[in-house]
């Protein structure tokens, strides 16, 4: 049974002119056909996103410009089809219908016959979701999505978890018609979400199992070439949502702290040797840091150099990079022990150069730091634990499909920042490699998805060898 599809321009695909021919542009970049005649942007601006089988294409083609004409159809359908500006649409025996879009570019529909007697199964990483009220089948080593709104996609991907032949697969899949069960089969394997056990060649092209479910898709959804959904600074809630102030609301009364002196850093030792000297501190003295040791470092760290609005916004410059300069995190302190300072949660006010109290609650503020020292390697509870909470919004409203991998960077380049800021200070510092995202969201009152912890910093003076 052969598959027959009829294949459309997908609907983010533009169809315009260029000199001597057409020119398509999609968020995957742009073809240009040339040359071609006048007629050919009339005929894809007025068909193109109209599914038409292959041979109606070309008869399209032939009624405009003939032979000629019909044979650059065929080839502009390949190239189209490579570079993933097609989707295709598959009609089930039954009547369901299946619509396959590539998500990259050199995507190939691979009409070879499922052999009998070879098992076929998913990879490790194909899923379903449901996306505008259909049900979704992706795979990101595949860079392809199913879409449909029948349920025969799950039962028969279900069916295949373990291998199965073809010829067994019907009998697997009860209270379905067999041709339907077998056409989509095909289909799936087609597009390679269903495959053959991994040859030595299939295997080199699959990603190795240390690679996690979650680790792969977050790495193609933030990288280019991978997939098919707008990528960058798209800014694609503008007309709905206003982004947060940069600096976040103060809700209670501010604890001022001391600022520095002018020759901030003077006495510091060469940059170098700084970053050489750099280590991580785990065990921290009897002797906690003071309340002006503490000011200064965050001083130093992560104030607001400089606050300025734009009509898409407010953005800031602080003593760290962050990505589009819209920097995202808040700067969190569990205060086990400091001179001057009351034990307690605090949120720093980096424009203020203030603290603000964000949780009284005695037994998570324990458990947080607890949880900081056995994360890093089993040491006592740190003196103080800086947490980073991620304003999500303030970075997703900018951009799309990199949003969270950005402010993992912008984690990444503070807590370095703070690692050199405690080394030149004669600090302790430690990044830590984990923490509790509903445990901090607890304890602050904070909202998991709208200000989140991700990342932490031990703080405290070093002990004495």
């Amino acid at each position: 049974m052969t598959i027959e599809r009829r294949t459309a321009l997908r609907d983010d695909v533009c169809v315009g002119a260029c000199p001597g021919g057409v020119e398509l542009s999609s968020p995957r970049g742009r073809i240009r056909l040339v040359p071609r005649p006048a007629a050919w942007q009339d005929l894809l601006s007025r068909k193109g996103h109209q599914p038409a089988t292959r041979t109606a294409w070309i008869e399209h083609a032939r009624a405009q410009g003939g032979q000629e004409a019909s044979a650059h159809m065929d080839r502009d359908l390949r190239c189209l089809s490579a570079a993933g500006m097609l989707v295709h649409v598959i009609e089930l025996p039954g009547g369901d219908v299946l619509h396959v879009e590539p998500m990259a570019s050199r995507f190939e529909f691979d009409s070879t016959p499922w052999p009998s007697g070879q098992p076929r199964s998913p990879s490790r990483f194909a899923h379903l979701r449901w996306l505008d009220g259909r049900t979704c089948l992706e795979d990101p080593t595949a860079r392809v999505r199913v879409r449909t709104t029948s349920g025969l996609v799950a039962a028969v991907m279900s069916a295949c978890a373990e291998p199965m032949r073809l010829e067994d697969l019907p009998q697997r899949v009860p209270g379905w018609p067999r041709p339907d069960v077998l056409q989509l089969a095909r289909v799936l394997a087609a597009v390679g979400l269903l495959r053959s056990a991994p040859t030595k060649t299939r295997a080199q092209e699959q990603p190795p199992q240390t690679w996690a479910f979650h680790d792969l898709l977050l790495h193609m959804r933030a990288r280019m070439g991978t997939h098919d959904q707008g990528y960058g600074g798209t800014r694609r809630f503008d007309a709905q949502l206003r982004p947060a102030p940069v600096v976040a609301p103060v809700t209670g009364p501010l604890l001022a702290l001391e600022r520095p002196k002018a020759d901030l850093g003077a006495h510091d030792a060469p940059f170098q040797q700084v970053l050489e000297a750099r280590q991580s501190q785990r065990d921290h003295a009897d002797n906690p840091l003071d309340r002006s040791q503490l000011g200064e470092f965050l001083y130093r760290s992560a104030r607001v150099r400089q606050r300025r609005s734009t009509p898409r916004g407010e953005f800031s410059r602080r003593p760290y990079p962050s990505a589009g300069a819209t920097h995202p995190l808040e700067v969190h302190l569990a205060v086990g022990r400091c001179d001057g300072l009351e034990r307690g949660l605090y949120r720093y006010e980096p424009e203020a150069h203030a603290l603000e109290q964000r949780g009284s609650d005695a037994r998570l503020l324990s458990i947080l730091l607890g949880q900081a020292g056995r994360t890093a390697g089993g040491v006592p509870p740190p003196q103080i634990l800086v947490i980073l909470a991620a304003r999500f919004d303030r970075t997703f409203i900018k951009y799309e499909s990199i949003g969270y991998a950005l402010i993992l960077k912008d984690v990444g380049v503070l807590l370095q920042t703070m690692a050199l800021t405690a080394t030149a200070m004669g600090l302790a510092g430690c990044i830590l490699g984990g923490g509790d995202a509903e445990l901090f969201a607890a304890a602050s009152g904070r909202s998991l998805y709208e200000e989140g912890s991700v990342g932490e910093f031990m703080l405290g003076t070093p002990a004495v060898p």
